[in-house]
């Protein structure tokens, strides 16, 4: 049996959790972290797909004379409808922030 799971805007799929109920041994759970995905039913199973909000790089970069807070060179994730804080500083006499 194949399952695929599609999100709606602005959400994306992180994986699906499985509760495996064997007839003749314990529950098991799984995590599946690809969509679609197929399993073979030798038990009752049950599927929950897992969706989280979708997620936007930021990268900065700082001139020579400033520095910034996250710092810059790396890039950051932040989710969708989340606020970005950056703050930038003259480190070096002489030099403002510009832009």
């Amino acid at each position: 049996m194949n399952i695929e799971a599609f999100a709606d805007p602005l959400y994306q799929f992180d994986h699906f959790f499985v509760l495996k109920r064997p007839w003749d041994s314990p529950m098991e759970t799984i995590e599946v972290y690809e969509s679609p995905t197929s399993l073979v039913l030798d038990a009752s199973y049950e599927y929950r797909a897992i969706f989280v909000d979708l997620e936007y790089p930021l990268q900065i970069t700082a001139s020579p004379g400033g520095e910034t807070d996250p710092p810059s060179g790396n890039i950051y994730y932040y989710a969708h409808h989340t606020d970005a804080w950056v703050t930038a500083t003259a480190t070096e006499p002489f030099y403002e922030f510009d832009h």
